[in-house]
């Protein structure tokens, strides 16, 4: 009877393993921004008559390795996310920009079928935020910024086979992240509306495209 219940075991975890997948996907995307801080310092110090709107538009990379097991998926994320903002200051150009790094535990529910797959799923992980400024009033005209956050992230997406192990990538997302105020050593990004500091906390909606490799172990 032991040696039974030994063998269907080992018989189940063999199936599960025949089963197992991995899947590797690479995307590029734009993203919906709105970080009110962000806005506000920009408008109410810089913009003038080019008041920027609820929304920017920023650049977004991503690459994401997956496991499956029975209808779920594990996965890491690492994304990227880039903007910049120029304004003509009269004594020069004013430039800010700043790049996200955020890496996301994902955890994903799948319906799949001849050709295709749908996902939808929920992540969490840590931000890590850069920002440059040059500000043509400042003698030091470049001033880099740093500051850490966590964040959460909403997607659903879809792949359909254009061959046996390679899918054609289709996602969106929807988020949510919080920052700390940037700083350089004891200096921190603010002004004099804003004397706490500049926050880049706020929330995205995001489009993506790309292709992903399946690897059946």
């Amino acid at each position: 009877m032991k040696e039974h219940l030994i063998a269907g075991f080992l018989m189940t975890l063999l199936s599960c393993s025949i089963a197992a997948q991995v899947d590797i996907k690479a995307t590029m995307g734009v993203n919906m921004v709105s970080m009110p801080g962000l806005r506000d310092y920009l408008n109410v110090n810089y913009a003038r008559s080019n008041q920027l709107s609820v929304f920017s538009t920023a650049v977004y990379f991503s690459g994401e390795a997956d496991y499956q097991f029975e209808k779920m998926q594990i996965g890491i994320d690492l994304s990227s996310e880039t903007n910049s903002y120029n304004f003509d200051q009269g004594a020069g150009q004013y430039t800010l920009s700043y790049s996200f790094l955020q890496p996301n535990l994902m955890l994903y529910h799948f319906i799949q079928g001849e050709g295709y797959k749908f996902r939808f799923g929920a992540g969490v992980g840590p931000r890590f935020l850069s920002v440059s400024e040059t500000d043509p009033y400042i003698i030091t005209s470049e001033t880099n910024y740093k500051t850490t956050g966590f964040g959460i992230i909403g997607r659903i997406d879809a792949s359909t086979a254009v061959s046996k192990s390679v899918f054609a990538y289709l996602g969106g997302d929807i988020g949510f992240n919080y920052l700390g105020v940037p700083s350089s050593g004891n200096k921190k990004l603010q002004a004099p509306m804003q004397p706490d500091g500049v926050k880049f906390t706020g929330f995205f909606v995001g489009l993506r495209l790309g292709i992903l490799y399946s690897i059946t172990l």
